[in-house]
């Protein structure tokens, strides 16, 4: 199973690198965001030959920005910070057979001083764990700033591939 962290720049777009992988695995994909529209990623998927019609969507940005998604496929989540209702609700879409995970992002769950490393490694333990056995795929966007952060130093270690911006980055 694969277990990738994406690292980016602050302005990096990461987007590219998500639709590689997209297209190598060549699986359904449950997008968890709380960076962008589902519409925004769905435009440049189309963009780059990979039909909408493999996109699930567990959306955490829309319902800040507007009310409501016009976009098949997709549920909206209010609160963030619940890992429960994100687990949920990935699981759901993965059961449907969207088995390629990207987690948009990490970085954006660890803003939340309501979650804790003991929350967010049991999150992340529990998830591999469901997505192995369905053979399934996962890729976390990350914020190259946010090593260091506590919480994922305490994580990083599950992941077995690491696209970074920086050779230097984990001595890898």
């Amino acid at each position: 199973m694969d277990k990738t962290l994406i690292l980016v720049k602050r302005y990096d777009d990461y987007l590219m690198r998500v639709f590689q992988i997209v297209k190598e695995h060549e699986k359904n994909v449950c997008y968890v965001t709380f960076n962008k529209t589902p519409e925004f990623i769905l435009e440049s998927a189309e963009k780059n030959q990979i039909p909408r019609e493999r996109f699930y969507f567990i959306d955490g940005i829309t319902a800040r920005i507007k009310s409501s998604s016009s976009t098949m496929n997709s549920v909206q989540i209010h609160e963030f910070d619940n890992l429960k209702t994100i687990d949920k609700n990935i699981k759901a879409a993965v059961s449907k057979g969207y088995t390629l995970v990207i987690f948009d992002s990490i970085s954006n769950v660890l803003i939340y001083h309501s979650l804790n490393d003991a929350s967010m490694t049991k999150f992340l333990d529990g998830l591999f764990e469901f997505l192995s056995i369905l053979k399934g795929d996962v890729v976390f966007v990350c914020n190259e700033n946010d090593i260091g952060n506590y919480s994922l130093d305490k994580t990083i270690s599950r992941f077995n591939a690491f696209i970074k911006p920086h050779a230097e980055l984990f001595g890898i």
